[in-house]
């Protein structure tokens, strides 16, 4: 099969913007990664990113900028993250999982949203301030 070569034409700014792109893209991709045998690279993403890069030199690359938008990014999956579990936890709780298969799926769908919600709330008023580890089963209710 014979590869057919494709040429991308962008002006400077629109190359910096996807050398930014492919920089966050490469960070999801990898930075959790050890380079490991049992956790490798996505060498795939590390070498577009390299190829990128040596077209738009990587010192043109806002990197405060970079950073910054993979900061919000992480942030607000945090708290989406963190609300998700905490829900899903109480969902489990809440239902057996008889009761948990006997729901439609809407329903499913609400009742865990029931579980998320509180949380969604408190976080977005109070952030962590009031989030307390609980020290035994009876503290949970159980």
């Amino acid at each position: 099969m014979v590869e057919k070569k494709t040429t991308l034409r962008l002006k400077p700014e629109q190359y910096q913007t996807l050398a930014k792109l492919v920089r966050m893209g490469n960070w999801v991709a990898n930075a959790n990664r050890t380079g490991a045998p049992d956790d490798p690279r996505l060498l795939v993403y590390d070498e577009l990113e390299h190829h990128i890069f040596t077209q738009v030199p990587l010192s043109s690359v806002d990197e405060t900028d970079v950073r910054e938008i993979i900061a919000g990014y992480d942030d607000e999956v945090f708290w989406d993250e963190l609300c998700e579990r905490l829900g899903h936890r109480d969902f489990h709780r809440r239902y057996s999982p008889e009761e948990i298969i006997s729901m439609s799926e809407t329903e499913r769908f609400t009742r865990f949203q029931e579980c998320v919600q509180p949380y969604e709330q408190e976080v977005e008023d109070f952030g962590i301030e009031r989030l307390e580890r609980m020290q035994t089963l009876a503290d949970l209710g159980l």
